[in-house]
């Protein structure tokens, strides 16, 4: 899922380069994260539970995945690694989706049944779109949908 949400992230954002996407992720300790990193995220979610790191690299550009809990929602934050917020996921109840989200899975995959749902924000909230796991004839999928319900991507989990 982590590769499809850094997609997500840079369909999103016009700030990283969206030429050839092509990202490895690796899991790494809290010591190998940049100071910047974890004094952005420190700050922003001192009440984090279960923490857990990620380096990825897109285009030859690193980025830092942190995967967390807070006040009971789970969370997974993109950094650059100056320490720069550029997005994040909140898992999401299905009821939760709107209507055109809703309508687009059911109308893609009318056979399928939702697993997980991520909203995907930017800094400061703005809603940039969703994220669905599905589960459809024995596959396992992954739709990004903008917030009008267009499917931006799908991938096979």
């Amino acid at each position: 899922m982590t590769n499809q949400w850094l997609l997500a992230a840079l369909i999103g954002l016009g700030s990283v380069s969206s030429a050839s996407v092509s990202a490895e992720d690796k899991d790494i300790a809290k010591s190998e994260v940049p100071q910047n990193v974890l004094t952005a995220f420190q700050k922003a979610y001192p009440n984090a539970t279960n923490v857990k790191y990620e380096e990825t690299e897109t285009d030859g550009k690193r980025f830092y995945e942190i995967e967390f809990k807070d006040k009971g929602n789970e969370f997974e934050a993109l950094y650059q690694p100056d320490g720069t917020l550029l997005e994040i996921e909140e898992e999401i109840a299905m009821t939760a989706l709107p209507q055109p989200v809703m309508q687009s899975v059911k109308k893609a995959h009318p056979n399928g049944i939702i697993q997980e749902v991520e909203r995907i924000m930017k800094p400061g909230g703005y809603i940039v779109g969703y994220e669905v796991e599905i589960r459809d004839g024995g596959q396992e999928l992954e739709l990004t949908l903008g917030s009008d319900g267009r499917v931006l991507k799908a991938d096979q989990g």
